[in-house]
């Protein structure tokens, strides 16, 4: 029995009698469809039984020979279609093809132009539907068809390669989108123009002058006659074609990939090339009616072929769900398979584990799949279709099977330069791994998935494959590195140049990976370092050359092995190499007797005394250091101190070039520290750390709802020990002190502790942004009682508890050490920091001379996010307790750095000073950044009531002994009311110095003195000076006078001032 389907109406053909099934007819059937069409059916009255097998060479079209064969039964039937119709279903029973059938055999119907089944040939896999095979078909003209079995045949990876002729590759009526969330991707190799990818669309109506640019119904994924991407679709009711399609035109004899998808809930089709948005729209009329036009492949349509495909096409997928950006990219470079979970299939790449928490794709069960066809999988002449719809693709007038060579994903074939089309498999046809779309060259492909198998060198300055915007940082989603391979990324020591490689979301490292000069590895957040990884990576980094001078270190690799990731070690495990030659480092010789380190030719020995870390212990408490040495165990992510290798006499500028190398670290590191701890860590990873999110991180906040979230781990703000000058190993001669860095910014550090050499010296340092590889740095969780007490800060809630300090993927940036990082030399200019965000803050820094020869630089700056009280995360606390200091006087407490949420006239900042000996103090403006000209600064001394303009000069005061938490302030308008000649008379100060023996005048604006007189008790003038200086500071020598109280008088051009002293 014959069924026949029609858009318009069902026809039984063949005898009309229950028992009578197709092949018990002897004599021809004729039947009606419509007017002019008809099919007549008849056999040679053969049996069924099995007999010789057909042979076909699917393969020969191309370089690539695929040889099936299939088991036919006797019997062969002539069909003679005058018309051709949509699809014809026939059923015929299973006993009737039972001698065929072979173990793992597939039941088909075979189909050519001749009955020795030698020419055209193709066939139709059957579906069982009870104890009946049933098959839905395409028949034009006069056909032989036969029944029978073939094996299925695994091709491996394959395409389909179009000649532009009569062949074409259909699965008959299915794949509909009407009323539906879908989308359709394909890899696609054109040789020519107007030709469709897959369609289900109208014939043209058999005119030949017929525009295929236009439809009438159904949908077609195409390339235009403009060699561009386009998807079309047109319901019946349309006046007009539905459009979506690229910009440019697609290259030609190159691969790439195009998707569309649809969603319904929004209307809005989306068009991708390359993974990249190229259209959008959702104002069209989504597909409203399904079509009875077969699924094809390669043309349209069936029965006047036009948009003939001359070219390849490979893993062409349908979806009923509309797959988000992401979910297109993820699987764009791999094909798919299944894995089953509870029961329940689920989609997988065949290139990434399925276990990677990134993985967007595996929520999506595998029944989503409408059609899969990867081109793997021959059923004599039928493509398997892999999802499970069985929808299988019949090959006709077709022997086109190709090798794949789509970038399915990318894989070397020899050593090379990574921009070499030369260096990959089918780079002739492919563009290259993680360049810039040809579409548009400032936007990168940042999801190609790439296979190591040779050494290759990474190289990222040519604006030809990588734009200028990516600051010589290439992208891809997955990286597997093969033993024996070595990816090596350029970059020079000297010049600090270097490349970066990111991985979004996989890493197999079996071989290397060398990072020379500058260059980092960055794995974002999520991103997999596979623990069964045994390859290394190498990363040059230098450190102080001078044998008295500390670095503060920290690995960005761990112990290598094939298990486990972030693995503690021990410096004699030889993770930290010699790196004088970089190209060939060699092992440390650490030496456990002496203090100093030594060169000898081109091996170093490092005196590992020096080495002490610094882990979870008693806040700013000398004796808690621990003295590791090179033995000592070191986890991920904690600092450890190391000093050089020469006497440079005093050139600290010189350095040592080191090389790590071990297994990267990776992912999310945790580090507990305690409430009252000090903690010294480092940048864990092999790329640099921003010191902004790595902040954010690690304290509170209050979401928009107003919800705390999180706790203050640390106080907020990050220490960098600065060594400025060398001397000795002994630590009363130190000279070198704490930067500091907060959301705010960063200050220098000063050489106030007294535990150490105080000269007055500050650094030159300031810590900024971003955190090199190997740097390691201060945090702490000492909870300062008023911090705990004040809660006016609505940013951040201010209570430090301790907890565990976060180091994750999303703090890693690729930024080079420059003007935006510090490390163990001195600021210089370079590309990244001139490519980095720039900070359009307003900044003040002001420095602080003690009268005893003490620094101190502060910061005070705007952010929106800031309030005028405690703002952890953004104000920085002074940790230290020196005899002179200036800070930031904060709801009683001491902050070295400050943010405010704008510099208000009407409020100004409270200053603390804190003075030892009686002297000269100095308040200056240090540096300016984005302060307009227009703006005021005035330091305002509250006792005297005047406002000094730190614009126009520093500000110079005589201070005895004290702290003066309420007297000097910050102030951004000068609210001055009385008289100004008066006024400046009555900023005038004078006081005796018992140790200096003399009198000192403090005159801020110079008025002119003109007598200065002494008088003891007895109102006796003991001395008497005229022709006073006009300065703003000078001092009188006194004769010797006997202890006691004294009155001075001196006279200005208004009138005279009279004072009492006392004289010790």
């Amino acid at each position: 029995m014959i069924k026949v389907i029609h858009p318009l109406k069902h026809v039984l053909i063949g005898w009309m009698l229950s028992t009578c099934f197709l092949g018990l007819a002897q004599t021809p059937v004729v039947q009606t469809i419509e007017q002019e069409s008809f099919l007549l059916w008849e056999h040679n009255i053969g049996s069924t039984l099995a007999t010789n097998p057909i042979v076909k060479d699917f393969g020969k079209g191309t370089a690539l020979g695929i040889t099936v064969n299939a088991t036919p039964i006797e019997k062969i039937w002539q069909v003679i279609v005058t018309d051709p119709v949509s699809a014809i279903k026939l059923s015929i029973p299973k006993t009737m093809v039972a001698s065929t059938v072979s173990e793992g055999g597939t039941y088909i119907m075979i189909v050519a132009d001749d009955d020795t089944f030698t020419t055209n040939v193709t066939s139709v896999t059957m579906k069982e539907v009870d104890t009946n095979l049933e098959v839905d078909c395409y028949l034009e003209g006069t056909k032989y068809i036969t029944f029978g079995s073939a094996q299925e045949l695994n091709l491996g990876s394959r395409s389909l390669h179009f000649n532009g002729s009569e062949g074409y590759i259909t699965a008959g009526n299915v794949n509909d989108l009407a009323h539906t969330d879908y989308t359709i991707s394909a890899w696609v190799k054109r040789d020519s123009t107007a030709l469709d990818i897959v369609s289900k669309r109208n014939d043209f109506f058999h005119n030949d002058t017929f525009e295929a640019e236009i439809l009438s119904q159904g949908y077609a994924l195409k390339i235009n006659q403009d060699g561009k991407f386009s998807m079309t679709w047109k319901n019946a009711e349309d006046t007009a074609n539905n459009v979506l399609k690229s910009e440019v035109s697609i290259p030609n004899q190159e691969w790439h990939h195009v998707a569309v998808s649809y969603n319904s809930k929004t209307n809005m089709a989306s068009l991708y090339v390359d993974g990249l948005l190229e259209d959008y729209n959702n104002t069209l009329n989504p597909i409203n009616a399904s079509s009875h036009a077969p699924f094809i492949i390669g043309a349209t349509p069936y029965n006047a072929l036009q948009q003939k495909v001359k070219g390849n096409i490979d893993e062409v997928r349908i979806w009923n769900i509309a797959l988000s950006a992401d979910q297109i990219r993820y699987i764009m470079n791999q094909e798919i398979t299944k894995d089953q979970v509870l029961g329940i299939d689920y989609v997988v790449g065949k290139e990434l584990p399925s276990i990677l928490s990134k993985n967007e794709i595996q929520q999506i069960p595998w029944d989503n799949l409408v059609g899969y066809y990867p081109m793997s999988n021959i059923i004599f002449g039928s493509l398997k279709d892999e999802s499970n719809n069985g929808n299988d693709l019949s090959l006709i007038n077709f022997d086109g099977i190709d090798y794949q060579t789509a970038p399915l994903p990318y894989k070397t074939k020899q050593a090379g330069n990574w921009d070499d089309s030369n260096t990959w498999q089918n780079g002739d046809v492919q563009y290259l791994p993680g360049t810039n779309s040809y579409a548009n060259t400032h936007e990168t492909i940042d999801y190609n998935i790439v296979e190591i198998n040779h050494n290759l060198i990474l190289e990222n300055s040519d604006p030809n494959f990588i734009p200028v915007n990516k600051n010589d940082n290439r992208t891809v989603l997955g990286l597997k590195i093969n033993s024996d391979a070595t990816l090596t990324l350029n970059g020079d020591n000297a010049l600090k140049t270097g490349n970066a490689i990111t991985v979004t979301h996989y890493l197999k490292l079996d071989g290397n990976i060398d990072l020379e000069g500058e260059s980092q590895l960055v794995q974002t957040e999520g991103s997999y370092l596979d623990p069964t990884s045994s390859g290394t990576l190498q990363r040059d980094q230098q450190g102080t050359k001078d044998v008295y001078t500390y670095n503060y270190w920290s690995s960005p690799v761990g112990f290598s092995n094939s298990s486990t990731n972030n693995n503690a070690f021990r410096l004699s495990n030889n993770l930290m190499k010699n790196g004088t030659i970089s190209a060939t480092p060699n092992n440390i010789t650490f030496s456990r007797s002496g203090y100093n380190g030594n060169i000898s030719g081109n091996n170093i020995t490092i005196a590992d005394y020096w080495i002490w870390k610094y882990g979870n212990r008693l806040s700013d408490d000398f004796s808690s250091w621990q003295h590791i040495r090179s033995n000592g165990l070191l986890q991920v992510g904690e600092g450890f101190t190391m000093k050089g290798v020469e006497d440079t006499g005093g050139n600290i500028s010189l350095t040592q070039n080191y090389v790590f190398e071990g297994k990267p670290n990776n992912g999310d590191i945790s580090i507990t520290i305690n409430a009252g701890s000090d903690y010294l860590v480092g940048n864990p990873y092999p790329s640099a750390l921003d010191a902004d999110a790595f902040i954010k991180d690690n304290i509170s906040f209050v979401d928009s709802n107003g919800e705390e979230k999180g706790v203050n781990v640390i106080n907020g703000a990050l220490y960098f020990w600065d060594h400025f000058a060398p001397n000795s190993h002994y630590l009363i001669e130190y000279q070198g002190g704490y930067a500091t860095y907060t959301l705010m910014g960063g200050t220098v550090a000063v050489n106030n502790d007294t535990r150490i050499h105080i000269n007055g010296t500050s650094g030159t340092k300031i810590p900024q942004r971003y955190i090199p590889v190997g740097q390691g740095f201060f945090v702490s969780a000492n909870p300062n009682t008023n911090l705990v007490s004040q809660s006016s800060n609505t940013i951040t809630p201010n209570t430090v508890v301790g907890g565990t300090l976060q180091f994750k993927n999303s703090q890693r940036v690729f930024e080079k050490e420059g003007a935006s990082s510090i490390f163990l030399k001195a600021p210089s200019n370079s590309k990244s920091a001139i490519l980095a965000k720039t900070d359009r803050r307003k900044k003040i820094k002001l420095m602080f001379d003690s009268p005893q020869g003490y620094h101190r630089q502060l910061l005070i700056g705007e952010d929106e996010h800031a309030t005028y009280g405690i703002d952890l995360g953004y104000d920085g606390y002074l940790i230290e307790n020196n005899k002179e200091d200036i800070y930031w006087n904060i709801a009683e407490s001491k902050f070295t750095i400050q943010a405010i949420n704008s510099f208000d006239t009407e409020k100004p900042l409270p200053l603390g000073l804190k003075i030892d000996k009686d002297g000269l103090t100095t308040i200056k403006i240090d540096a300016l950044e984005n302060i307009p000209n227009e703006q005021e600064i005035f330091l305002h001394d509250k006792e005297l009531n005047t406002y000094h303009n730190l614009k126009t000069s520093a500000y110079q005061i005589y201070l005895n002994p004290n702290t003066y938490s309420n007297r000097f302030e910050l102030a951004f308008s000068n609210t001055t009311t009385l008289d100004i000649d008066v006024q400046k008379e009555k900023n005038i100060q004078m006081h005796f110095s018992n140790e200096k023996s003399s009198f000192i005048i403090q005159n801020p604006h110079a008025i002119p003195l003109h007598a200065f007189e002494v008088y003891n008790i007895l109102g006796q003038s003991v001395l008497h000076v005229t022709n006073l200086p006009k300065e703003k500071y000078f001092e009188i020598k006194s004769k010797l006078l006997a202890a006691g109280s004294y009155i001075i008088r001196f006279q200005t051009h208004e009138q005279y001032y009279i004072k009492k002293i006392l004289i010790n």
